[in-house]
């Protein structure tokens, strides 16, 4: 629901009984006012603390940005004072407005509350409360507080205006099956798609250098690109669900065939929200083609917990457990486990910023305990993404990745140490109706103490994308 309905309730709440009991001795109004002449409490505290000029000065300027529509002015007005007027109902009462709508659910609660924990017949306040627990996802709260609103002697026009929060609150409770789908198509140019070592030369163990041939070096190639993903979520119960899902992808290089790549991706799982806690479970089953060949199976465990701290402000922690198959190539066969922290924000900024991080670690072991082909793995993620304006939406990302072996190569005598960093710029630009477009680099380094493993590498593609 739009702010003006709510405008349009809480005016119509302050003509009522039930409002005016609530403050008795001032008019009865949706922004209040702070009285002229104080009394002798207000005398005692302007006397220590900020005069209540000063107040009524500062609640008249949030009037005018929250009737200008701008109430992210009146947050950045009015939170500074916190200290200064928590025990002011109608100060308290206006920095909730202002957090609600400004995209600050959380802080509005609380300043909410402290107008309830003085004056629980505050009808204003109980609705205003009630929303911002909706948009905070904590439904039952917000039943609670709207019937409690819906109990009071009210205009019919506002009694509808309540009914449908309860509707919404209903149907927010209520399970809903959802399919999600979306395909994609990309053209553009990988000047290394074999991952091709960069350096000119290979040394031995026992000194002796090697030229690397032509196919150990850097491969260029145009490529196209297919992709799909469908996703189907059903409800258990009302904080319970099970999902499946499956991906496809085929990318075609045109001068370098034996590197083409595809992959088949299913998995199916569970999640339970619980409050501002998600919970989640699934099982993973991907499977790579190089060059129309089996290449690698992947099987294993996600689970993942997810946590809204308040609501711009995400925190999460993941495992993941597979085993690795190397068809053809069995030595190779390994598992692999990481455990990570995810930390999302997002930013109060016209451009509406969200940034992501993610710090992880884990290991790689071989199956037939080869210790050259175990090692150890920790890296970061960063990204960050905002509005550019028309339509546009711009992305970026870092991430660094360190990898250490067991045992010294059996070839080159020494031990294998990856540190490889991986630089993402790209952006996005909707067309409407579930179609977008876009372009994107990705560049990788990997310096590598194992000559082969040491490469550069720098796509450039051009994706469109339409979501179902």
């Amino acid at each position: 629901m739009t702010r003006p309905s709510v405008l349009l309730l809480a005016i119509a709440l302050a003509g009522t009984g039930a409002v005016a009991q609530a403050q008795p001795g001032r008019p009865a109004q949706a922004v209040p006012s702070v009285p002229a002449q104080p009394g002798p409490a207000d005398d005692a505290s302007a006397a220590t603390g900020p005069s209540l000029l000063a107040l009524r000065e500062l609640l008249q300027q949030a009037r005018t940005h929250l009737q200008r529509g701008d109430p992210q002015a009146a947050y950045a007005l009015l939170e500074p004072h916190t200290a200064d007027y928590s025990n002011a109902e109608d100060f308290n009462y206006l920095l909730g407005i202002a957090a609600l709508d400004s995209g600050r659910p959380s802080q509005a609660v609380l300043a909410l509350e402290r107008v309830l924990a003085h004056a629980p017949d505050h009808t204003l306040a109980r609705a205003e409360i009630a929303r911002a627990f909706l948009a905070l996802r904590e439904t039952e709260a917000a039943k609670r507080e709207f019937e409690a609103v819906a109990r009071a002697d009210l205009p019919p026009e506002v009694q509808d205006t309540i009914r449908r929060y309860l509707e919404i609150v209903a149907s927010t409770d209520r399970p809903q099956r959802r399919w999600r789908a979306s395909v994609e198509a990309a053209i553009g140019h990988d000047d290394n798609v074999n991952f091709g070592s960069s350096l000119d030369e290979w040394v031995l163990g026992d000194g002796l250098a090697l030229i690397p041939t032509d196919a150990s070096r850097p491969q260029e190639s145009a490529f196209h690109e297919l992709s799909g993903q469908l996703h189907y979520t059903a409800p258990i119960d009302g904080q319970t669900e099970w999902t499946i899902g499956s991906q496809l992808s085929q990318r075609s290089n045109a001068s370098q065939h034996n590197n083409d790549l595809g992959a088949v991706e299913v998995s199916g799982g569970l999640a339970r929200t619980h409050g501002r806690d998600r919970y989640s479970m699934s099982v993973q089953l991907q499977q790579l083609h190089l060059d129309g060949k089996s290449f690698r199976t992947a099987k294993g465990l996600l689970g993942q917990w997810q946590r809204d701290v308040d609501d711009r402000t995400q925190v999460g922690a993941y495992a993941q457990l597979f085993d690795l198959g190397f068809a053809g190539q069995h030595v190779r066969d390994a598992r692999r486990q990481v455990y990570g922290a995810t930390l999302v924000r997002g930013l109060q900024d016209q451009g509406r910023t969200v940034l992501v991080g993610n710090l992880y670690a884990g290991r790689e072991s071989s199956r037939r305990e080869i210790e050259e082909l175990s090692f150890d793995l920790h890296g970061v993620r960063l990204a960050a993404s905002r509005s550019l304006g028309a339509g546009w939406r711009g992305s970026a990302g870092i991430g660094y990745e360190r990898r250490s072996h067991d045992g010294a190569d059996g070839f080159f005598g020494i031990r294998r140490r990856d540190r490889q960093l991986e630089i993402r710029l790209g952006a996005e630009r909707e067309l409407g109706r579930g179609l977008s477009f876009g372009p994107q680099v990705i560049h990788t380094d990997n310096s590598s103490t194992l000559a082969p493993s040491d490469f550069r590498r720098t796509q450039v593609m051009v994706t469109v994308r339409y979501r179902f």
